[in-house]
């Protein structure tokens, strides 16, 4: 069976008449996905560092020499962190006068 000049016709029409349509949301979907690039790798490079930070943590509880390794990296680090460097001044001066007291 040959396929007739109007079918033929017909379906180039349709796809014609498809390309027409899509024609400028098409540019505007591949400017989107181009666009989103950045994001995308952005978001693998934080997936990847929060996953490695969650798996130093879930070592850090677990028993043993490199448990109370990461144990002391993390205290270390929140020791040294400015927001809490206060805290912790107070906490040892508050302390320091009370053992002087007694």
């Amino acid at each position: 069976m040959e396929p007739s000049p109007v079918l033929i016709g017909l379906d180039i029409g349709l796809v014609l008449a498809i390309l027409f349509v899509l024609d400028r949301n098409v540019f505007h979907a591949f400017y989107l996905i181009l666009s989103g690039i950045p994001t995308w790798i952005e978001l693998r490079i934080r997936q990847t560092l929060l996953g490695i930070r969650l798996r130093i943590d879930r070592l850090g509880v677990q028993p043993g020499i490199l448990g109370r390794v990461f144990r002391e990296l993390q205290l270390r680090q929140i020791r040294n962190n400015p927001a809490y460097k206060e805290f912790f001044n107070e906490q040892v001066q508050s302390n320091s006068l009370q053992e002087g007291e007694d």
